[in-house]
């Protein structure tokens, strides 16, 4: 098969161009093909520039509908409360409100930017099974009903140590959510391991995603439950991101969900090279 190169290149004019080298058979040589794709690569930018302003647009859409409902529970109340013939029991119910209301928007924009602008990860070699059974430790007090399993390698892994507890915790916490209404419920940690990549893996035998949420659940302000920001499993992605580590749900054909965190080896050997030559 002949074997063929790519290339940009740029010039002094702001002109672009683009190269293609195809070797020829029988050794006579190469053909190279240039065409000028200034206009493309423009139109690639502005196309780029468009889908962050949509973006950006989405993200602010959605703050604004979740900070819709406490905005208007503590503007009704406070009317409320100017009123000159409450009682007194039912003013003290009313500043609850307000109270819960305002906490609400705290959590909410706490964890909007957390999002938005996520802390630089400091990693760092971790004890795994220790890192694990310390996020666990509380969960299975708060739920007593669930077998949580872990069964990793004692091999370190490299991470941010409060990026993964938070990771961890949105992770596992979705688990024993959906497991409400299960049978025997039990959640199971394990680990896989091969050259490139490093994958932890959480399993349980809950009712698994519903359809609707299989490719929406790590959107922004998506959310199937009764509270929350709908912001947890998209600020682990990101914070997962930092960590060179990707995370996926999907249903397990048998039954329940399973959460990948597929960590690639090669992150932070790379982000030391690059520090090291600087």
């Amino acid at each position: 098969s002949c074997l063929r190169r790519s290339m940009v290149i740029s010039t002094h004019r702001g002109l672009v161009f683009g190269f293609k080298m195809t070797e020829l058979p029988d050794n006579q040589g190469w053909m190279i093909l240039f065409s000028d794709i200034t206009e493309v690569q423009r139109m690639e930018k502005q196309i780029k520039e468009m889908e962050k302003l949509a973006s950006v647009g989405e993200l602010a859409a959605g703050l604004a509908h979740e900070m819709k409902n406490p905005l208007a529970g503590i503007k009704t109340s406070l009317q409320l409360l100017l009123s000159d013939d409450l009682e007194r029991e039912f003013s003290e119910r009313l500043s609850r409100v307000i109270l819960r209301d305002i906490d609400r928007l705290d959590f909410l924009l706490k964890d909007f930017l957390i999002f938005a602008r996520p802390k630089a990860p400091e990693p760092e070699p971790l004890d795994l099974p220790k890192e694990l059974e310390h996020v666990l430790m509380p969960l299975r007090l708060q739920y007593p009903e669930v077998t949580m399993r872990i069964d990793v390698g004692e091999e370190p892994f490299y991470f941010d140590r409060n990026q993964l507890h938070q990771i961890l915790i949105n992770l596992v916490v979705n688990a024993l959510q959906a497991l409400e209404n299960t049978k025997d419920p039990n959640v199971l940690i394990t680990d896989a391991i091969d050259r490139n990549t490093r994958t932890l893996i959480i399993t349980d035998n809950g009712p698994g995603l519903v359809p609707e949420m299989i490719d929406k659940c790590f959107d922004p302000f998506v959310t199937s439950k009764a509270v929350g920001s709908g912001l947890g499993l998209a600020i682990a992605r990101r914070l997962a991101a930092q960590n060179g580590t990707f995370i996926d749900l999907s249903n397990i054909p048998t039954g329940g969900t399973r959460a990948v965190m597929v960590q690639d080896l090669s992150f932070f050997r790379t982000e030391k090279d690059t520090q090291d030559t600087t």
